[in-house]
């Protein structure tokens, strides 16, 4: 467990070499997977220009249309929020799904109200649609906060796997209108997946997730708040230097909850080379 609050140090300027890293790694990361895809015949073109393209069919939406459906496709590694402003709703957004040869990604906002009493186990849904919606993702991270759910991140995998596009961008859904605002990201974390949550006070505290291009991975243990009423990044926390004593390691998709003003993280995984190491570590 940690105070979410950190360490602050007034001396010390945060730079951007970790973003500036990051954007190196990518390119790099970028020309190798082109050279990939030519070696293998594969026939896709470039993940950014498959993301701005289903991004501009979302702009060419006018308004905001809510459409009664049936319950979503099969996916996996969506979000699933409890409606702040009704007890009996959740909002369900994005996930991906693969069918055997294609990955599918999705941006998709559902509503589902559920039932009570007697018909507790009911459910109805609906498909909402916007102008201005964030880009298809998964393994994101979802937060509620008064009248608005907020999304941080995640990843976008092209269909033939081959590609890898981390987002780092945050989006707010105002529950009352159904509409999407991009919010600014300067002071927030590099691109990531696979990070962890929750809601403290008036803020969200943000930890760990992973990035990974194909041919480089990185995990993290940095510590971000996101401000709700100023709508701004924090670092609060990162150990650079591995003392696992005093601060988490390095770590993806661990578990975080928090209770009176501390959080408590468990378990989660990193990857070591070709293999996979868990945790069962408790903070």
């Amino acid at each position: 467990s940690f105070s979410p609050m950190g360490k602050k140090d007034k001396k010390k300027k945060l730079g951007r070499g970790a973003e500036k890293t990051l954007a190196k790694t990518a390119k790099n990361a970028a020309k190798r997977e082109r050279k990939d895809r030519k070696a293998q015949g594969a026939d896709e073109e470039d993940i950014e220009v498959i993301l701005n393209n289903l991004a501009k069919l979302d702009r060419e939406r006018v308004a905001v249309t809510e459409t009664p459906c049936s319950r979503p496709s099969p996916r996996v590694h969506g979000s699933m929020t409890l409606n702040p402003l009704k007890d009996n709703e959740l909002i369900v957004f994005g996930g991906e799904y693969y069918n055997g040869e294609r990955v599918m990604v999705y941006n998709h906002l559902f509503r589902c109200k559920l039932g009570a009493g007697s018909d507790k186990l009911s459910t109805q849904w609906s498909q909402i649609t916007s102008p201005n919606t964030p880009k298809p993702r998964s393994s994101h991270q979802a937060v509620a906060s008064r009248s608005h759910i907020y999304i941080f991140g995640g990843e976008f995998t092209s269909p033939s796997q081959m590609q890898f596009y981390h987002h780092k961008d945050m989006w707010r859904l105002d529950l009352t209108t159904c509409s999407w605002e991009e919010l600014s990201t300067k002071g927030g974390p590099t691109p990531r997946s696979g990070h962890r949550a929750v809601v403290w006070r008036s803020k969200m505290f943000v930890f760990g997730g992973f990035y990974d291009t194909g041919h480089d991975v990185r995990y993290f243990n940095d510590a971000f708040l996101y401000d709700f009423a100023e709508l701004k990044w924090t670092k609060v926390g990162e150990d650079k230097k591995g003392d696992n004593m005093t601060w988490p390691s390095p770590r993806s998709a661990c578990g975080l909850a928090e209770f009176e003003d501390t959080v408590f993280l468990y378990g989660g995984y990193t990857k070591l080379g070709r293999s996979m190491a868990g945790s069962d570590d408790a903070r």
